[in-house]
């Protein structure tokens, strides 16, 4: 008996000298030097070349921006997980804020246009309005190239902050392969095992340590542009693994979900659209919300007759075709009817990345999925 209270009592010492120690690790992922790669180039940054660090989890994550780019560095925090956020915070004069956490990859991003200026500060506004005694805080955790394992990965490790509510974009970033020797998980079982072993702040402390000992360079070749070679080949099989992990681990932290999708081909826009369907999450179609809008802007105009039938879906968006480069690639992927609206400039930019007027519209059509949804309610979260 003596023997195994000892043997307890070691245990119980050793478990507590663990926990300490990483506590005290976890606090150093909160320094900038461990998570400040060495950037590849002393050139002028803007939110399109946001610099990255390696990643054991997901391959890369978001390092903080270069002293020079006081611009990108507004709203930049470290999460007490390490991981880079983008943050607008709200106000604690009515109590503490609800909290929305986006997870996406450029599109979410926003490369084109400022943080307030993304679908996700135009759910915020519009939440304030709706509950004038609420405010809400918004934190970005969109990451260039992300797929859809990576943000299952990502939002294993964010519930930490404890989000009243996760939104999830899934565009372009899942269809292409970053330039070799920059890998990301391809499996999301290995995927897990790997942010399983890294999700102690001293592994993840030591691994960046021992990163920057190596030379910390900066992630680079995680880009936008759409070449054919770096479409990859669909994988729904585990794209839909990473959504059911999505739901699965949001049903155990009790974090509602809604889903969302913009420029995401169509073998995985109707994968995701059947999956929401049976399990229940509240789902928004971003490209249909594009024509959507398209259609009643071109109704407003003085030009078209009242009683004139509405216009078909393909000609809603006007023909202004700034993205005729990508025209090969989206009449491949996406769906032939809406493919007026990829190719406008009124919502995409000539690199296919939303503008501003893309994202206030997804964000009107995910703020509007969200009233009707009252998915900010606590019903949500206690009860479900």
């Amino acid at each position: 008996m003596r023997v195994i209270k000892t043997i307890l009592l070691h245990l119980v010492f050793v478990v507590i000298f663990l926990l300490v120690i990483d506590r005290l690790a976890a606090s150093l992922l909160l320094e900038r030097a461990l998570s400040t790669p060495v950037l590849t180039n002393d050139g002028s940054r803007t939110i399109a070349s946001w610099p990255l660090r390696s990643d054991p989890a997901t391959g890369w994550a978001l390092a903080p921006p270069p002293d020079a780019a006081s611009k990108m560095a507004e709203g930049f925090r470290l999460s007490g997980t390490g991981i880079g956020l983008r943050w607008l915070p709200g106000l604690m004069d009515m109590g503490p804020p609800l909290v929305l956490l986006v997870f996406g990859d450029e599109t979410a991003l926003g490369a084109s246009v400022s943080l307030p200026e993304t679908f996700g500060g135009v759910v915020k506004y519009a939440a304030e309005e709706r509950l004038p005694d609420r405010t809400v805080a918004v934190a970005n955790a969109a990451v260039p190239g992300y797929d859809a394992i990576q943000m299952c990965l990502q939002f294993k490790r964010l519930t930490a902050i404890r989000p009243h509510l996760a939104v999830f974009c899934f565009s372009l970033g899942g269809t292409l392969s970053p330039t070799v020797p920059v890998s990301r998980p391809i499996h999301l079982r290995s995927g897990l095992v790997k942010e399983l072993l890294y999700r102690p702040g001293l592994t993840q402390a030591l691994y960046l340590g021992i990163d920057r000992l190596k030379g910390g360079t900066e992630v680079s070749g995680i880009r936008w542009g759409i070449t054919a070679e770096r479409i990859r080949d669909a994988d729904v099989v585990e794209f839909d693994r990473a959504l059911a992990q999505i739901i699965h681990h949001a049903d155990r932290a009790r974090v509602p979900l809604l889903m969302t999708s913009l420029v995401l081909p169509e073998v995985y826009r109707s994968a995701l659209e059947q999956h929401c369907l049976a399990a229940g999450v509240a789902y928004v179609d971003g490209d249909v919300a594009l024509v959507e809008h398209a259609q009643e802007t071109s109704s407003k105009r003085p030009s078209a007759r009242a009683d004139s039938p509405a216009p078909d879906s393909s000609l809603a968006a006007p023909t202004t075709m700034a993205n005729d480069t990508h025209a090969w690639w989206i009449q491949r992927y996406l769906r032939p009817r809406l493919s007026p609206v990829f190719m406008n400039r009124t919502y995409f930019t000539p690199h296919l990345q939303p503008n501003r007027m893309a994202h206030r519209v997804l964000g009107e059509a995910l703020s509007l999925a969200i009233a009707e949804g009252d998915l900010f309610s606590w019903r949500h979260r206690v009860l479900k």
